[in-house]
């Protein structure tokens, strides 16, 4: 039996999202065929403004990849992706921001992941990126102890 999908739909909705910076730095030889990398990943909201139906806010996460070997930086690559989601006007603004910091940002780290797997799948034969998952709810939990301090 299949469902209707508009009886499930969330109250959040995924606008659309763009790259707004791509910076790749490529040492590896192209005999390389494994990779250990590092991830930093950090994320910022924008301003939640009030539209006609409810709210609408934006996401902006940051991605920067790097390999050494040996002290040889062997490539860096960084992706700043951001994202725009709105939600219901039956949303209260510190729900929607729960929201934009679970759910948005797990949102486009998906769509970043995906990226940087094409990205390195192109211009590293046989070392493709495959980012892991990540809890984005511990990462918000390490976030707020950071700006407690």
């Amino acid at each position: 039996m299949a469902y209707d999908a508009n009886g499930v739909r969330a109250q959040i909705q995924f606008i659309d999202s763009r790259i707004l910076k791509i910076v790749l730095d490529n040492n590896l030889p192209l005999s390389q065929q494994s990779l250990d990398f590092e991830c930093n990943i950090d994320y910022a909201l924008g301003e939640i403004i009030t539209i006609e139906n409810g709210l609408q806010g934006v996401v902006k996460l940051s991605l920067v990849i790097s390999s050494k070997e040996k002290r040889k930086k062997l490539l860096t690559l960084q992706i700043d992706i951001e994202g725009a989601f709105s939600c219901s006007s039956e949303m209260t603004q510190d729900t929607f921001v729960q929201f934009l910091r679970l759910n948005g940002v797990s949102m486009l780290y998906s769509i970043a992941r995906t990226n940087i797997m094409t990205i390195t799948g192109l211009s590293y034969p046989g070392a493709t990126i495959r980012l892991p998952m990540l809890n984005i709810a511990a990462l918000n939990e390490m976030k707020d102890m950071e700006e407690d301090k």
